[in-house]
């Protein structure tokens, strides 16, 4: 990544998930020079699971020319778990799609209509404030009219 160097010495670069390999550069953009006793932001970032986003001039406040060079390990420094867990949800969802041709599967005679309080869900199924009125194959109302739940 090329940018170009602010006046009060603060570089905001991409998301930089490990500083193992950081190596920061100053120059004119033909001519490059290593940059040292740079600082990183936010502070302990990395220590918290977060990314880098911001490297701060060495002490002095300037970089040594008016563009600045990095190269990184672009990312986050670990998968966050709201994106495990919303990964894990949309992969059982893909798998389930097996059972249910017409984009939906009937729950069993007797049970719960949509889906539990806190579920999340895509905004099409959100929309949805009770069960699809169709029979159940062994008799009876899909869902008990008593029974009903609209989505969270």
């Amino acid at each position: 990544m090329v940018g170009r160097t602010t006046v009060d010495g603060l570089l905001l670069v991409d998301d930089i998930g490990d500083i193992a390999d950081l190596v920061v550069e100053s120059g004119t953009g033909s001519a490059w020079s290593p940059v040292t006793g740079y600082d990183t932001g936010p502070d302990n970032a990395l220590a918290t699971g977060q990314p880098i986003t911001t490297l701060i001039a060495p002490p002095g406040g300037y970089w040594a020319g008016p563009r600045v060079r990095v190269t990184a390990r672009w990312g986050w420094p670990a998968v966050p778990d709201e994106i495990s867990r919303a990964a894990l949800l949309l992969a059982n969802r893909l798998y389930m799609r097996k059972d249910s041709p017409a984009g939906w599967s009937a729950p069993p005679s007797g049970a719960r209509c949509g889906c539990p309080a806190g579920t999340p869900t895509w905004k099409s199924w959100s929309d949805r404030t009770s069960c699809p009125a169709s029979p159940d194959p062994r008799g009876g109302p899909l869902c008990p009219p008593s029974n009903r739940s609209s989505p969270a």
